[in-house]
């Protein structure tokens, strides 16, 4: 039951775009200059298939080979067309992996690069911690003699 239903509503559908088309056209033709358009392409349309199937009651052993060689030619011509382009596909490809190793590689230089410049950062930082520590631990020494001294230089002057 749903397939009839379905089967009405495509009918419908087709019928409604058949008229749709054919007021459409009627619209159209309204324009004098779209009906000379009209009339002139549908006269020499029919010109040239009239000649066409003249010439082939007339040869058609020979239509029929000019246009099995146009169909070869056209063949040839596409069987090259694809060989250029795998050509083009295969070169493309080739460029794009090198790049893209390339890139790999000079990514993989800029990260080993990146870890030793912070391993030397770490190293530096020691270092600065260590200085800090000795100036630290310095001045604490200058300060206790400073107090043992009473404030006093070497001389026994006042600071």
């Amino acid at each position: 039951m749903a397939e009839t239903q379905q089967s009405k509503a495509s009918t419908k559908l087709v019928t409604g775009m058949a008229v749709g088309a054919l007021v459409g056209a009627a619209v159209v033709m309204f324009d004098s200059n779209t009906r000379t358009k009209v009339v002139d392409n549908a006269g020499s349309l029919k010109d040239s298939t009239m000649k066409k199937a003249g010439e082939i009651r007339e040869d058609p052993g020979g239509t029929k080979d000019q246009v099995m060689e146009r169909v070869q030619s056209a063949t040839t011509i596409l069987k090259e067309a694809v060989n250029d382009l795998q050509g083009l596909y295969n070169k493309a490809n080739s460029e794009v992996f090198e790049q893209v190793n390339e890139v790999k590689e000079d990514a993989e230089k800029i990260i080993s690069s990146a870890k030793e410049a912070g391993s030397d950062l770490e190293d530096v930082g020691e270092k600065v911690m260590d200085a800090k520590e000795e100036l630290v631990s310095d001045s604490s020494e200058n300060s206790q003699e400073d107090n043992q001294t009473g404030g006093n230089d070497t001389t026994g002057r006042p600071v």
